[in-house]
């Protein structure tokens, strides 16, 4: 009861008016909020979400009449939950609790942030995604005479781009749909400029996709929150335009992933053979066409690789074919140099088998949830890197000593980061850091 003998509103507490304050700052998105070992959902975001989860909806504070609708997720297993959401096109803030409880002295609530935003293209967790797949997240620049296309794999920050020509003012290209379909993007972003236009034509040829509109701000190179490697080059053309705004993005939900694509890879449609996706579901060369999956197709017969990265290496090449002669003499040397010595490609193979998926741990590591168990996989890998280097190195099966020496390539240990993962973690950490309970 307040003063005066009027009864409070449920929403009227410094809980709730914390948490509304943050949801006013992320209205589009469902807001998980952190409290001890839940991330809690309040009002519509649970009345959304419970469904969608199949999780239990219920009430905060039963005995007012404006009683709270809440539902919530233990934060051990919240990854499965979130990528669930972001697969159904929703947007999730993960709202975490920024400072020790014990620093919140008398009344006061623990201070809580918004951390990241996960997106349909920029999923937090890529834990039950195929090895082989990309995470996609495309930005399109719709230039006069050229369309710019920048491509992230949020999941492992290859960041990647290329433009395509119109055929006359205003038409879009079949190649960039083609494209498009062989990415087979979660997210596509569009300048609000473009108009509907545009995003209808996308909705129509990438039913899976959902498309954004950013502000036609976001596209201007200058402004961009990062500047990987090869960005300058690409400069004020449509790709480097595109790349400005998927950086952007980016640098708005999920700031901490910028350190993570530290490198752009302009390539151009005419370096590989544009295979259309009726073509590739003939051939199922990565879906079959009784239920879509990834049994008894090409890519299942040739994969042999014993690392996620081989797997998404072997993938790559089959989904764009090589048409330059030398560059594809030069892949089938490296190959035949490591066909012809079975020792020592049979020593190179129980070396990577150690290797997890180094690039996505890579992704997991930098950010603000990453859990004890990740950066201990992620510090199992990088200890099994010097072994790697030494089945490169044999005395007499050199597998270095190639025709095409660019195309075998040691690893490079980084012993440094691997003894301090080493001194703080235990050998067996936990599931989640236990920090101090927060209000």
């Amino acid at each position: 009861m307040s003063r005066g003998g009027e009864r409070r509103s449920a929403l009227d507490t410094p809980m709730m008016r914390q948490y509304l304050a943050i949801k006013a700052r992320h209205p589009d998105a469902i807001v998980f909020y952190r409290m001890g070992d839940f991330y809690e959902m309040f009002l519509e975001d649970a009345e959304r979400a419970a469904p969608l989860l199949d999780i239990a909806l219920t009430t905060r504070d039963k005995g007012k009449d404006d009683a709270v609708p809440m539902c919530g997720v233990p934060v051990h297993s919240a990854g499965p939950h979130v990528k669930r959401l972001a697969e159904l096109g929703h947007r999730v803030a993960i709202c975490e609790q920024v400072e020790d409880a014990r620093a919140a002295t008398g009344k006061r609530l623990v201070r809580r942030e918004v951390v990241e935003v996960v997106t349909p293209g920029l999923a937090g967790d890529p834990e039950g995604l195929e090895a082989a797949r990309e995470l996609a997240l495309v930005a399109l620049e719709p230039g006069d005479s050229e369309i710019g296309l920048a491509a992230l794999d949020a999941s492992t920050g290859d960041l990647r781009a290329t433009q395509v020509s119109r055929p006359s003012a205003g038409a879009l290209p079949v190649a960039l749909f083609e494209e498009l379909r062989r990415i087979d993007p979660r997210e596509v972003l569009v300048p609000v400029s473009a108009g509907e236009d545009l995003a209808a034509r996308i909705a129509r040829e990438l039913p899976g996709a959902a498309c954004t509109c950013v502000p036609d701000e976001s596209y201007d190179p200058d402004a961009a929150p990062a500047q990987p490697d090869g960005f300058a080059s690409a400069g004020s053309e449509p790709r480097g335009r595109a790349t400005a705004a998927l950086l952007a993005y980016l640098g708005s939900h999920q700031p901490f992933a910028l350190r993570q694509s530290v490198r752009l890879r302009s390539y151009s449609l005419h370096d590989a053979m544009i295979v259309d996706a009726a073509t590739r579901s003939h051939l199922e060369l990565f879906r079959n066409s009784e239920d879509g999956s990834r049994a008894r197709t090409l890519i299942e017969r040739l994969d042999e690789t014993v690392t996620p990265l081989g797997a998404r290496r072997l993938a790559r090449w089959l989904a764009y074919p090589l048409l330059d002669p030398e560059v594809i003499a030069g892949r089938q040397e490296a190959v035949a140099h490591l066909a012809d010595r079975d020792r020592a490609r049979a020593r190179l193979r129980a070396a990577l088998r150690p290797v997890r998926d180094l690039e996505r741990l890579l992704a997991k590591a930098v950010r603000p949830t990453a859990t004890p168990r990740e950066l201990s996989a992620l510090r199992a890998s990088l200890e099994a890197l010097p072994a790697v280097v030494d089945a490169f190195a044999v005395p007499g099966e050199d597998l270095l000593d190639a025709p095409q020496p660019a195309a075998l390539r040691a690893p490079e240990p980084v012993p440094a980061v691997a003894s301090l993962l080493r001194e703080a973690l235990v050998d067996d950490p936990p599931a989640i850091a236990r920090g101090s309970r927060g209000a």
